[in-house]
């Protein structure tokens, strides 16, 4: 999809390859799952989380007691999660842009969302944590888990690893599988059973 004119005048707009729309709300969703920026599938299909790390964080949201819902090239049907990246333009390299960029792309398109939304965040990958909670920069294998507070606001967010992480190189992979996957699965459950205590 090309950029939206909401765009125009964004630093990062000049190399995109193309933009995903967010999410739009689901309902009253259990939890938001936040990812950083849309993959190669996602804007051939024009829906984020279509890839191998969106079906993997769908078994991972399964695996903690979630109905993840169902996103594919094919349809969409909402489920109890409802997913957004933070940057909404695909960059080449699959780079991510500074924070100033990833400030201003929330800023022009989910701004009130951000804003406005008391859903628990579930925040994969360590750009997306630094762009959305209130972080000191610590190593993300080390801040995996941690309940945070939003830079937006006075709520939280959950930082977890992103599920691309367990599909890099076959032998690390496997060894992600075993020793990672539980501990997103229990990210995931303990970002829910916040919500559910508050």
């Amino acid at each position: 999809m090309p950029l939206p004119d909401a765009c125009t005048g964004c630093s990062a707009s000049w190399s995109a390859l193309g933009f995903v729309p967010p999410a739009p709300p689901s309902g009253r969703p259990r939890l938001v799952v936040w990812g950083e920026a849309p993959g190669d599938d996602a804007v051939h299909v024009g829906r984020g989380f279509v890839g191998r790390s969106g079906r993997r964080l769908r078994g991972i949201l399964r695996g903690a007691g979630l109905d993840p819902g169902w996103v594919e090239r094919e349809g969409y049907r909402e489920g109890e999660v409802c997913y957004r990246n933070v940057v909404l333009c695909r960059r080449p390299g699959n780079s991510f842009p500074d924070d100033e960029v990833a400030t201003d792309c929330l800023r022009r398109h989910q701004a009130d969302f951000v804003a406005q939304d008391d859903h628990p965040w579930l925040v994969a990958g360590a750009n997306a944590v630094q762009a959305l909670l209130d972080t000191p920069g610590t190593p993300i294998l080390r801040l995996r888990g941690s309940v945070l507070p939003r830079r937006s606001g006075p709520s939280w967010g959950t930082a977890t690893i992103h599920p691309a992480f367990l599909l890099h190189g076959k032998e690390e992979a496997e060894k992600s599988q075993v020793h990672l996957t539980p501990l997103l699965v229990q990210d995931a459950a303990r970002a829910v059973a916040r919500r559910s205590r508050a």
